[in-house]
């Protein structure tokens, strides 16, 4: 048994590798890679004992901060401004949850992160409430792959001519965030008034939103159909035909 998982594992990462070869060089069009704005693509990274298979990529393109806000929301950025302004104290306080009995922020407070944010930024959303931002950035999502992550589960007879089996792969999880830098040739966007050390801090805090925004659209979803199509076609190649697959949690 133990045998089996490690000669399907080699195949596995083998036949990833020529693909990949294959396909950097344009000579294959991957079945399951679909060229929208919500892009599946599968690539192996070799990690020394481990890989990675690069199953999905979102490309987004978002408003900031009205795409970090609840849909149909407002925040009264006056209030924020006054608190930020005159009372520091107390709105380091107020625009912490621990701060509540029940750990919830009232409404009023609800976005005073995101405020904190702008402010440190460069940003006074009470000055120009209609400021926003369009933000590029890309979420990618793939499976870690080792010898010991990939369960094989043999269900054929030896007198059988086809091998069947079920699968379990590890989990997909978020790999990547990349969130591109706005060149001087953007055009048609608002001006970002931020030097570069207020853009890597903007960046830095915005990466944890976009994931739960991808995670949110469904793309640890699409990972695992990726990667199931992925599977299908290699095990079929080589003769095996995959009767179920699991994704352990």
């Amino acid at each position: 048994m133990k045998t089996l998982r490690v000669c399907l594992f080699l195949l596995l990462v083998s036949v990833l590798c020529s693909l990949i070869f294959l396909y950097e060089r344009r000579s294959i069009v991957l079945p399951w890679q679909v060229q929208t704005q919500q892009a599946v693509y599968s690539s192996l990274i070799e990690t020394g004992e481990n890989s990675l298979l690069q199953a999905a990529e979102f490309k987004m393109k978002v408003l900031f901060p009205y795409d970090f806000m609840e849909e149909g929301e407002r925040a009264d950025w006056h209030v924020l401004q006054w608190y930020y302004d005159n009372l520091p104290e107390d709105y380091l306080l107020k625009s912490s949850p621990s701060f509540y009995p029940d750990s919830v922020l009232p409404e009023a407070w609800k976005y005073s992160s995101l405020y904190s944010l702008c402010r440190e930024c460069g940003i006074n959303l009470a000055s120009d409430p209609e400021f926003f931002i369009v933000i590029s950035a890309s979420v990618r999502a793939g499976l870690p792959f080792s010898t010991n992550s990939m369960q094989i589960f043999p269900l054929s007879e030896e007198e059988e001519d086809v091998q069947r089996v079920a699968l379990v792969l590890p989990s997909p999880e978020i790999t990547d965030i990349i969130i591109e830098d706005r060149s001087d040739e953007d055009s048609g966007f608002p001006e970002v008034p931020m030097t570069p050390d207020q853009w890597s801090r903007f960046i830095r805090v915005l990466g944890p939103r976009f994931r739960d925004l991808a995670i949110g659209e469904g793309i640890l979803e699409m990972a695992e159909e990726s990667a199931s199509l992925l599977m299908k076609d290699l095990f079929e190649g080589a003769g095996i035909d995959i009767q179920t697959i699991e994704f352990s949690s």
